[in-house]
């Protein structure tokens, strides 16, 4: 009512009339730029890489833990803004990459997820080239809105920072020449990570 754009969606499973996934890529489709958070049974172990593919940034166990829901917030959620223009070109320059000891070869305790996350990178590299050769800005959107979610969470700041400018960029039908700098950017980064990873 008030004429502001919502930050945050919370997505109840099962919804009245679409599933989770539908409604998040609906959500996506139509150029929300917020969180979409979805609420999901603590069994469903199978569910999260659909749901977060169809533009989720993250799963929340039912039931609620508020404090835990409470300190993803604070970590994610990005006050929504009016739009404003898109530049011509993404910056050309490309922050360099921290490092992050857990993903370091051998890291432990974390050395599996951090495996995970590894190859996560690689497939959303992929995909992203995939997307920008297709011209498809909803997957671009998509695959950098995962990117920028498990970056934040690993704490690779360049890395969600260009994830979410592409997440931005692709949301606003940004011209070709912004969309190929920022893939090239966030591919750059992601595959920093992975060098670190493998120790090359």
């Amino acid at each position: 009512d008030t004429g502001q754009p919502f930050d945050v969606v919370l997505l109840d499973d099962p919804l009245a009339e679409l599933d989770v996934p539908a409604a998040a890529s609906r959500l996506r489709h139509a150029g929300f730029p917020g969180l979409i958070l979805a609420l999901v049974d603590a069994e469903d172990k199978h569910a999260r890489r659909d749901w977060l593919s169809a533009g989720c940034d993250d799963l929340i166990a039912k039931p609620i833990d508020p404090a835990a829901l409470l300190s993803l917030l604070q970590r994610q959620v990005r006050p929504a803004t009016p739009a404003t223009p898109v530049p011509s070109a993404a910056p050309p320059t490309t922050p360099k990459m921290p490092a992050l000891p857990a993903l370091a070869p051998g890291a432990s305790p974390l050395n599996g997820e951090a495996g995970r996350f590894v190859d996560d990178l690689q497939r959303w590299v992929n995909q992203l080239e995939k997307a920008l050769g297709e011209g498809d800005l909803l997957a671009l959107a998509m695959v950098a809105a995962q990117t920028r979610s498990a970056a934040g969470f690993w704490g690779l700041k360049p890395l969600a920072a260009a994830a979410e400018q592409l997440e931005v960029y692709s949301q606003r039908n940004a011209g070709l020449e912004s969309l190929v700098n920022c893939v090239e950017k966030l591919t750059t980064l992601c595959r920093e990570v992975m060098e670190a990873r493998s120790g090359v």
